[in-house]
């Protein structure tokens, strides 16, 4: 059986359709007619049968999906308009004010009972989510009507009764007050912009730290595993004023050593599952943390996640549902939801056993080696790249996405040596004709990429020349249907990460960070709020043009960019501040911006500027490509990547600034003095900047020490 006949099998055993709804060709919808169109995805055959099925709007909404596919809509646009719509019927006709008054669609008066729902007499729904549910419904009134409009005028006669009926949109706008639900989320958005923005530039270095934590501690238990003594095995390993009292486990001895423990039914189940028992695994006991010079126990920053089990329960006690609100956490934040990650896959009671026995802390090393990798890439191209996150999910290490250019050197440059330079080739949202575009990374993204590989490397066991397994798009994505099976880097256990694991991967590696708006809502960090704070830092921090940044972006529509870049209300009040000392230093304003014919002329030829991509510039290396923003003023740039080898650069570019400072100072050049002022403080930002990377560097390149003791 082919792909159309199953297709049109499924359509058929879909019961309750009537005749008209289910003889597609007169919807113009028939793939196998004259006029080509797209097949009807099967799964969304698949929803209908399973959750539309016995509704008196099955015909209403299969009719949605005929008519959109004959329109070509994309299938995940399809998908979206008949869950959400079928969602809210259900919500409605739930509702006592609509039960067992409606039968029929025919008796179902849109215009009445939909008002009901955008009033807020039905359901809990938030004023965002009706306005979402108002305009998604127009939207497929809309594509209906034009729809019916192409057919003969007999056929318009039999279709009518099955379309969705638009509401008013003029009653409406008051009940709704749709503006100012847009403005309550785009203020709620900013406002969480805001207060992010301050820790925008370490989140970075916060995530290098960690990762390097935890990938000492992956060494050391990969050593104690060589060394193989009598299990358990304790030991001390010490990095830096740090010592970790560790103890190493494996299935076979925790058993044993705890078999009294155990409950008869839990031993009734282990007996069925001998085959899962016989692979050793390997597992650590954190006992105790100290740091040598304050003399004091530290936790683990990821100890309360685990103790609450946020990672594998979707049932939480009062304690941890409250511990989640406490930091502004849904439900949902820390769910490692495919993947596998920190869990025992078909010994999950095994390890519950564990966590319920054990003094310390236990931990899947490997697996929280892997979260943090995964969480630490996350952090880098979210806060260097502003991409999205269904982007991310593309990355992979096949030569469509992972492009190396070798360019040459300046010409003036001592080293001839060619640079070698690495972009992402990704699908941007809303690209139609699944045409890449490019992504550039600097020089610790590509590092994080190739340690990201390595470690899956280890994970599957593979030899040097062999590459990471290719698996499929993850299925959970809206646009699945549009990408093929390649080896994404986002992949654990031969099943690729979906966007709420990667999420998750990010809150977990960055938890700590405790984040409140000005009004004292709590907040968690997310990959599109991160996106808003780069927009945000490139315009209103960096002064990149709006066009710009929406090229970075990828966003078609500048008017998305403008609000996604909009001053925040911190920025405004600084604005200010800098504004009335500038007023109070008496500048001469006529005589800062008299301006001559000539001057303004070479302004124009200046604006022409153009920088290459991935040319050497002062303090690192350029990254933007086509106009230069900044005429050639690197320093503090936020289209250049720093580079620590370079920080003599910088510095000498600050003593230079700092001399002519003086001067400026002295001869009354108040706005060149001004300007100087900038160049010194965007000298400073970078070499802290350098700082953090050497910082992360060489705490990533210390070693630390292991001792073994006697049990």
């Amino acid at each position: 059986m082919n792909k159309n006949e199953e297709i049109e099998l499924a359509w058929k055993n879909l019961t309750g359709l009537n005749e008209e709804i289910r003889n597609w060709g007169n919807t113009r919808a028939d793939f196998k007619g004259i006029k080509k169109h797209s097949a009807i995805p099967v799964r969304i055959i698949r929803y209908l049968a399973r959750h539309v099925q016995g509704k008196i709007w099955l015909n209403h909404l299969a009719l949605v999906v005929l008519y959109s596919v004959a329109q070509n809509y994309d299938e995940a646009t399809i998908y979206t308009d008949i869950t959400t719509l079928h969602n809210k019927f259900s919500l409605l006709f739930r509702s006592k004010l609509i039960k067992h008054k409606v039968r029929t669609m025919s008796e179902f008066k849109a215009e009445k009972y939909l008002t009901f729902y955008f009033k807020g007499f039905i359901g809990t729904d938030t004023p965002q989510t009706r306005l979402y549910f108002y305009n998604r419904y127009q939207s497929v009134c809309k594509r209906g009507k034009m729809w019916l409009a192409t057919l003969p005028y007999n056929l318009q006669e039999v279709y009518q009764a099955y379309l969705f009926t638009p509401v008013n949109s003029l009653s409406l706008t008051h009940s709704m007050k749709t503006r100012e639900a847009e403005q309550r989320q785009q203020k709620k958005r900013k406002e969480e912009t805001d207060s992010l923005l301050p820790y925008y530039p370490d989140l970075r270095r916060h995530g290098h730290l960690r990762f390097n934590l935890i990938s000492k501690l992956w060494q050391a238990f990969k050593e104690a595993i060589k060394s193989h003594p009598s299990l358990p095995c304790t030991f001390t390993y010490q990095d830096g004023e740090t010592l970790y009292y560790l103890r190493l486990w494996d299935y076979q001895t925790f058993m044993k050593e705890y078999e009294n423990e155990l409950t008869t039914v839990f031993k009734k189940n282990l007996d069925k599952k001998q085959g899962i028992l016989k692979e050793n695994r390997y597992f650590l006991e954190v006992q105790k943390i100290f740091n040598t010079r304050t003399k004091s126990e530290e936790p683990l920053w990821f100890a309360d996640i685990l103790k609450y089990g946020l990672i594998r329960s979707r049932r939480f006690s009062k304690e941890a549902s409250d511990w989640l609100d406490s930091w502004g956490y849904a439900k949902s934040s820390f769910t490692m939801s495919t993947g596998k990650i920190l869990s025992w896959q078909k010994s999950w009671h095994v390890m519950k056993v564990a966590e319920r026995v054990l003094p310390g802390t236990l931990l899947l090393i490997d697996d929280l080696y892997a979260v943090c990798a995964f969480g630490l890439l996350a952090v880098d191209l979210f806060t260097t790249t502003g991409a999205r996150l269904s982007e991310t999910m593309q990355i992979s290490l096949d030569r469509d996405c992972l492009i190396r250019l070798v360019m040459p050197a300046p010409p003036s440059a001592k080293n001839q040596t060619p640079r070698i330079r690495y972009i992402l080739r990704l699908v941007p949202k809303g690209e139609k004709k699944m045409q890449r575009q490019d992504f550039f990374i600097g020089e610790e993204t590509k590092k994080l990429l190739v340690r990201v590989g390595q470690m899956l490397g280890e994970h599957y066991c593979l030899q040097v020349v062999e590459s990471i397994p290719t698996v499929n798009f993850c299925s959970h994505s809206a646009r699945a249907h549009k990408f093929k099976s390649a080896p994404y880097l986002f992949q654990y256990r031969g099943a690729p990460l979906n966007g709420v694991t990667i999420s998750s991967c990010l809150r977990f590696i960055l938890h700590g960070i405790f984040l409140k708006t000005r009004n004292g809502r709590q907040f968690a960090i997310r990959p599109h709020l991160l996106r808003h704070a780069f927009a945000t830092h490139a315009v209103q921090v960096e002064k990149i043009p709006l066009d710009i940044v929406g090229k970075w972006l990828h966003q078609k529509n500048i008017a998305i960019t403008e609000y996604y870049s909009r001053v925040t209300d911190s920025m405004a009040a600084e604005a200010a501040d800098a504004f009335l000392a500038q007023v109070a230093a008496s500048i001469d304003i006529n005589q800062a911006i008299l301006r001559s014919p000539k001057e303004l002329q070479q302004l124009m030829e200046d604006a022409k500027g153009k920088t290459g991509t991935f040319a050497e510039v002062i303090g690192g290396i350029c990254v933007s490509h086509g106009y230069c923003s900044v005429k050639f003023e690197c320093i503090g740039c936020a289209g250049k990547v720093p580079e620590p080898s370079k920080h003599y650069q910088v510095e000498r570019r600050k003593e230079w600034a700092l001399k002519e400072l003086a001067i400026a100072e002295k001869e009354g050049l108040y706005p060149e003095a001004q300007r100087l002022r900038k160049l010194i403080a965007d000298a400073e930002a970078e070499l802290r900047e350098m700082k953090m990377i050497e910082e992360y560097q060489n705490d990533e390149a210390r070693t630390g020490k292991i001792n073994f003791t006697s049990n």
